[in-house]
């Protein structure tokens, strides 16, 4: 479930970056508490979810980067 949901807001930023709408099942994939909170809060959940999975973009590669660093050594 949690990797759909991932993989749904991929697909949502994505969508939103085009201009597109958002597709049914991306949004049927999303955890319930993530629907939840979206229903309580709506658009700025939506823009809460995806800055939070580009932050955790960013710390994932900056990991990866580290690891490549100490092979390096």
């Amino acid at each position: 479930a949690q990797r759909r949901a991932v993989e749904a807001l991929e697909h949502i930023e994505e969508s939103l970056e085009r201009g597109d709408r958002l597709t049914a099942s991306d949004v049927a994939n999303l955890l319930p508490t993530q629907l939840e909170n979206l229903k309580r809060h709506g658009d700025a959940y939506m823009l809460e979810m995806i800055d939070d999975l580009q932050k955790h973009r960013e710390r994932e590669q900056g990991h990866d980067h580290d690891r490549d660093h100490e092979r390096e050594r």
